[in-house]
């Protein structure tokens, strides 16, 4: 209830600036948002998602592992299997 009246009582700019804020909060903090998640569903870019994955890639079976970890696994491999 406090929600509805705060919005029917606060100009619409701020409602704007608190979203914008808000978006940007998230964007920086946690690499999402409702807008982000827009333009993926619609329209994804690879480098976007690169950076929304943080250095991280998926294996072949899915799980999340870094991107240098990665790089020393397959030095190894190719270490390996000389």
């Amino acid at each position: 209830m406090l929600g509805y009246t705060a919005a029917m009582s606060v100009p619409v700019w701020i409602s704007i600036v608190g979203f914008a804020a808000v978006e940007g909060a998230l964007l920086l903090t946690i690499r999402d948002g409702l807008l982000l998640n827009i333009l993926m569903l619609l329209h994804p870019i690879q480098a976007v998602k690169a950076w929304q994955m943080g250095g991280q890639e998926q294996n072949s079976v899915g799980y999340l592992v870094q991107a240098s970890t990665r790089r020393k696994v397959d030095t190894l491999d190719k270490r390996v299997w000389r």
